[in-house]
């Protein structure tokens, strides 16, 4: 999967062809390159499906074959035709619902660039079923007859009619990194985002000597602890301090010597003439002499030891005592002082660093220290609720005390945001009215709609668009809804007393005189249902309440051409197929 991008509209993707892609939501759907073989009912003649859901084709489809319904004339329904379709291993295809049948003819149907390669059948018998019903004995189905009345929006298709199948499948997008060797390897990403980081190893915790700052995986790597590393420097470098004090202290040390023969040791570190060391005594000396008899007599300059020895004594005779003699001064003083304190500070830089490793590393602390690698005990709290929502919520608390009581909120039952459980009021009520610009009554202030906005024509609402408005009485056109039908007049007027669309149920079949209205205002019409997702009305012929004829005493309905905005006139042929639309009226 590493490397694999999201396909585009159009093109074959996991044995099909991708019609459909919503990046957002996380998915796409693929229809087959060609139709399932052979035509199929839908099955379930005169079996209500309340529930069919109009976007989740495969929910309906595992519904319809639960049933276990069988087809009037033999075989399968369209449900388990689709389902049991298999193409390139996959074997998740379905029957589509009626939007996403309704998304597959706009995106690549017979009229977009990609007729080619999606096949469908276009002729007389080119209806293609959902997996909705419309009625007990009716389903939706889908004309894909461009050229022909009714093409191309959802009609209702009695369910014992075979027509053609697509099966279509699912695929999810999840977007992140793929490669499975890369440090951020995501597992449930399906398409790579360019995103991989290339995995590094090495120490991952600063705490340690052997950090690396490039690692993102950590090899088992980190063996020194910093601190310690700088507690051992530091423990040496105070041991250095102390050995070099100690040596300093041992060749300070100072005798006093009296007249007559005295004898002393040479315990500085190096050698040294014996007339320069002595050079702060001469006058009181008379002779000095080694181990081997070799003597230096100042009274005659001569100097036959020639230099001190480091750890061997000698003998001298004094014209009077003298306190305090040392030999060792020159050289404790030829020590610059500045190596010293550098020793000194070195220690001292050492142990700061030791000490700044330690903090408080609570980030829940009003003392908490980033820099701080190892906590100290010294974390302090400012102890309340910490919740925002509560009723006692302390802005300055930094440590949950699990005193939180209560829910902020709008307590006023009349207000947009009006929370129940809400136990204390936090003045963020906010209140309805009519938001609705282009209304009479706009209340700018307004922050959510009370459905008061006074009717104009155009409007969008009441379950539709408003394209008549006289005194206090407005009529309303549904633009969500829209069927082809015989124009059988007891399975039209069924249709509409059964229709509930945005949650209303008062619907009627407009008169000549309502299509009237309707086609006068037709361009705006359709404006606001394009703006609102809605059907546009098309330049077909539309079924109104007057009587074309009967057969067997059976009525059917005549017709209303939008194109010429005018009623047609009787052809003769009595049973035809028109589109079906409805209207409301609301009193205001």
């Amino acid at each position: 999967m590493f490397g694999q991008t999201l396909p585009q509209i159009g093109d074959y993707f996991q044995g099909g062809i991708v019609y459909y892609l919503d990046e957002e939501v996380g998915f796409g759907l693929i229809c087959s390159e060609t139709d399932a073989l052979g035509l199929y009912e839908w099955g379930c003649h005169y079996i209500d499906f309340e529930g069919t859901n109009e976007s989740n084709g495969f929910q309906n489809t595992l519904d319809i074959i639960n049933q276990d319904c069988q087809p009037e004339n033999g075989g399968v329904t369209a449900a388990q035709c689709a389902f049991d379709y298999e193409f390139e291993g996959y074997i998740d295809w379905y029957l589509p619902s009626t939007y996403e049948l309704q998304l597959l003819y706009d995106n690549v149907g017979p009229t977009t660039d990609y007729s080619e390669t999606t096949n469908f059948v276009t002729q007389w018998n080119a209806i293609y079923t959902t997996s909705n019903q419309c009625l007990p004995n009716g389903n939706y189905a889908i004309s894909f007859n461009y050229n022909s009345t009714g093409c191309c929006v959802p009609m209702c298709s009695s369910k014992n009619y075979a027509v053609n199948v697509r099966p279509i499948r699912k695929f999810l997008i999840e977007f992140g990194c793929t490669d499975v060797l890369a440090f951020n390897y995501d597992n449930n990403a399906t398409f790579d985002d360019s995103s991989c980081l290339e995995s590094i190893y090495g120490c991952t915790n600063n705490a340690y000597l052997e950090f690396d700052s490039l690692a993102n995986i950590d090899n088992g790597n980190c063996l020194t602890l910093w601190v310690q590393e700088y507690q051992n420097l530091s423990e040496e470098s105070s041991l250095a301090l102390s050995s070099l004090q100690q040596a300093l202290d041992t060749w300070n040390t100072t005798i006093d010597l009296s007249a007559g023969w005295n004898m002393f040791g040479y315990g500085c570190p190096s050698s040294i003439d014996v007339a320069e060391g002595l050079s702060n005594h001469t006058e009181s000396i008379i002779i000095t002499k080694d181990n081997s008899g070799n003597v230096y007599m100042p009274e005659f300059g001569f100097n036959g030891i020639g230099d001190f020895t480091p750890g061997f004594g000698y003998q001298i005779k004094l014209t009077e005592a003298i306190e305090g003699f040392s030999l060792c001064d020159w050289y404790v003083n030829d020590i610059p002082e500045d190596n010293i304190v550098s020793i000194q500070e070195e220690n001292d830089s050492l142990q700061a660093i030791v000490n700044s490793m330690y903090g408080c590393t609570s980030e829940f602390a009003i003392n908490y220290d980033s820099l701080a690698i190892y906590d100290d005990g010294s974390c302090e709290y400012l102890e309340g609720c910490t919740n925002p929502l509560a009723c006692n919520y302390d802005s300055l608390a930094t440590y949950d005390n699990n005193t939180c009581a209560g829910l902020v909120g709008c307590m006023d039952s009349l207000a947009c945001n009006y929370d129940i459980n809400s136990t204390c009021e936090n003045g963020s009520c906010v209140y309805p009215g009519c938001t609705d610009e282009l209304a009479s009554n706009y209340e700018p202030s307004a922050a959510c709609n009370d459905n008061s906005c006074i009717p104009y024509v155009g409007m969008y609402g009441f379950g539709g668009v408003v394209y008549k408005v006289l005194g206090n009485d407005a009529w309303i056109i549904n633009i969500h809804e829209e069927i082809s039908s015989s124009n059988h007049a007891s399975s039209v007027n069924n249709y509409v007393s059964n229709l509930t669309t945005n949650g209303y149920n008062d619907w009627d079949l407009p008169s000549t005189d309502d299509w009237d209205d309707i086609c006068s205002q037709k361009f705006l019409i359709n404006i606001t249902s394009s703006e609102n997702s809605g059907l546009n009305l098309s330049n077909n012929n539309y079924v109104r309440t007057s009587q074309q004829c009967t057969i067997s005493n059976v009525p059917y309905l005549a017709s209303y051409s939008v194109s010429s905005c005018a009623q047609n006139n009787y052809t003769g042929n009595c049973s035809q197929t028109f589109l079906v639309r409805t209207i409301r009226q609301i009193i205001f």
